[in-house]
């Protein structure tokens, strides 16, 4: 049904385009009046891409990269940013963090996603550990991380992720430091693409053309491990 109305808007669109700037040409007899029209309607469908490839490529040039001052073993680390989302399953995707080798994940949660709706909620800190013994039967692997709220970390390490957008970039930044000193042992910076609508505008999204035009438009994808590279799992605790 979607694309019963938008197909035949995609074959009128060029149509009406030539008989504007036809017009324009008959009544102006002017080159740069017919060109501007006819930019403006090739721009129209396009323009978040446009202006956004431009953001990203200047962004990415510029801004993004890693930097990896000095590596640690640990236990494990405490979030900001990651791990923040809480399902019905428990913390997301807390098992594959798990699975590296970490003994303690210690998570700031301020996202609710239980009931498949996403919401915000006041933040609460969490502490997880892991049942890795074999001999304990387990359905799913996500039901091995095992939680409970508590008032402070004891992670020696913290790992903060931030995001934020502009037009249809976004930026992300990750720091990795020791809480107690604050001392910053590795930061990374990426920017991507990611998608604008305004109110159905542009033309642009209404073949979801965008999930394959921008798939893996990621100026540094270390940014989103960037912990993993700086702290290593410190597998003989005793």
């Amino acid at each position: 049904m979607y694309y019963f109305f938008i197909l035949p808007a995609l074959f009128l669109y060029p149509l009406l385009t030539y008989k504007i700037t036809r017009e324009v040409w008959k009544k102006t007899k002017s080159k740069r009046f017919t060109i501007i029209t006819l930019a403006v309607f090739l721009l129209i469908p396009t323009w978040d891409v446009v202006i956004g490839y431009g953001i990203f490529l200047y962004k990415w040039a510029t801004w993004s990269g890693t930097k990896i001052y000095k590596t640690v073993e640990a236990e494990g680390m405490y979030f900001e940013g990651k791990f923040s989302k809480i399902s019905d399953n428990g913390i997301v995707s807390a098992d594959v963090y798990f699975r590296r080798g970490y003994l303690i994940l210690e998570t700031l949660i301020d996202t609710d996603w239980r009931e498949y709706r996403e919401k915000k909620i006041e933040p609460i800190l969490y502490r997880c550990t892991y049942d890795s013994n074999g001999s304990h039967y387990y359905k799913y692997n996500f039901q091995r991380v095992k939680c409970l709220p508590i008032e402070s970390p004891i992670s020696k390490f913290k790992v903060v992720s931030t995001k934020s957008s502009c037009w249809i970039t976004e930026d992300y930044t990750k720091i990795v430091s020791n809480i107690a000193t604050g001392e910053v042992l590795g930061c990374a910076r990426s920017v991507s693409i990611e998608y604008l609508v305004i109110a159905g505008v542009p033309f642009f999204n209404w073949l979801d053309w965008h999930d394959r035009l921008y798939f893996e438009m990621v100026s540094n994808n270390r940014a989103y491990s960037l912990e993993y590279e700086i702290i290593k799992p410190l597998i003989n605790t005793k």
